[in-house]
């Protein structure tokens, strides 16, 4: 693709296409340099992709996120569409400080000490798991069960289940983004979400009671001095949420971040040279390989000056993260991986009120998982270009695979 020659419309299409989502950043990127906010023709909705722009619509108080699922025509009949609006990134205050507050103090001292200890004990398992390999998949040998087993059993789900709670979880990532599911999507989300329903409030009834050292008896009891407990409802959307942001998206950080180091040599060897990068270098990730792409959507409250543009009250904004996480205004030579970028306020998990929730666990479990691999295997070497991206996502950045030799040559 070659930007200049093509339309903000042009550009936004090819980022929606299979070949646009090998690379967000050629297309969003362009987007953002042909105009920063911008009216989708197809939508209507205006997509803002400069950095100041992006950071003000999550930070003000002037754009919302509740109510618009529930415009959904379909979202009477869809338990996917009433989950989602049900999450803290569809509502605002004060429901959502409610709720928000109540999770955050279910991570109790105890609960971060065992945290730690699963994560190392997890990590090094997987680790040693590919010890006699000569070619493994860093994704699906690797990635892919670190940082949902750690979740998973920090909440107290059994282990036995922890593939198929995973896989309900990963189906609700495919209905995220501007454009509508098509009916035969929405049915089989449906489906997982039902299904995910059921167990987690069969799961909050067991912990209630038989209390054990988990995040959903810590919940459960919170909710006893809590002045408006929170549902049962609400603790099975609010603890699955959790999940889904500090797992799905952490093992897409994990693929990208290892592909990032073995694409830059230079860096990779100052990586492996000094322990105390693995947490800025993981930020920079974040930053230049983050899993969210497109931000949820926001509808204008009221009358705002956006930047210098006029949104009126009712309108729809997307914010594109992957273009306001490289724009230059903001970070410097953004395009080049830097571990050592300092500031590097990106907004990959959001901003506000509604930051995402799981950001905490991300952080704790991707420098450790990267770090322990390229330390273990420094000599890894891509065996394709580091491109096998899911195309099914409209809104976030996934992986299929990211093959790897450990053999020489």
């Amino acid at each position: 693709m070659t930007k200049v020659q093509q339309s903000p419309q042009d550009i936004l299409r090819y980022a929606q296409s299979a070949e646009g989502k090998r690379d967000p950043h050629l297309a969003y990127d362009a987007l953002r340099e042909a105009a920063p906010i911008w009216r989708d023709e197809d939508t209507g909705f205006i997509y803002v992709s400069s950095y100041a722009a992006c950071d003000q619509i999550l930070r003000s108080r002037s754009f919302g996120a509740a109510g618009l699922l529930q415009q959904e025509p379909r979202f009477d009949r869809s338990p996917s569409l009433q989950f989602l609006a049900d999450t803290l990134s569809n509502i605002d205050p004060p429901h959502h400080t409610r709720l928000r507050s109540g999770i955050q103090k279910s991570f109790s001292v105890p609960v971060l000490k065992r945290s730690e200890a699963l994560l190392a004990e997890v990590v090094a398992e997987r680790v040693e798991a590919l010890r006699d390999r000569t070619d493994f998949d860093v994704l699906g040998d690797y990635a892919l069960t670190i940082p949902n087993t750690v979740i998973c059993e920090l909440l107290g789900v059994p282990r036995d289940d922890h593939v198929r709670f995973a896989g309900w979880l990963a189906d609700q990532f495919r209905l995220l983004g501007p454009v509508p599911p098509s009916d035969e999507l929405l049915d089989e989300v449906d489906v997982s979400t039902a299904s995910l329903l059921d167990y987690m409030g069969a799961l909050i009834e067991e912990r209630r009671r038989d209390p054990r050292a988990d995040i959903i008896s810590e919940l459960i009891a919170a909710q006893r001095d809590a002045e408006e407990p929170m549902s049962v409802r609400e603790m099975t959307v609010t603890t699955s949420v959790l999940l889904a942001g500090g797992s799905d998206t952490t093992k897409t950080a994990i693929v990208i971040g290892t592909r990032l180091l073995l694409e830059n040599p230079d860096q990779l060897a100052d990586y492996l040279a000094d322990p105390a990068a693995a947490r800025p270098a993981f930020e920079e990730v974040l930053r230049l390989g983050g899993s969210v792409v497109l931000g949820n959507l926001r509808r204008a409250v009221e009358d705002v000056d956006l930047q210098g543009h006029r949104i009126a009250a009712g309108e729809i904004v997307v914010p594109v993260i992957a273009a306001a996480n490289v724009d230059p205004a903001k970070f410097p030579d953004p395009l080049w991986f830097n571990i050592r970028r300092s500031p590097n306020p990106h907004i990959a998990f959001g901003g506000g009120v509604h930051v995402c929730v799981g950001n905490m666990m991300a952080r704790m479990v991707g420098p450790v998982a990267i770090s322990a691999l390229v330390a273990a295997y420094p000599d890894m070497r891509m065996l394709d270009d580091g491109r096998d991206v899911d195309t099914g996502l409209p809104a976030l950045r996934g992986m299929n695979s990211l093959r790897v030799t450990k053999k020489a040559g």
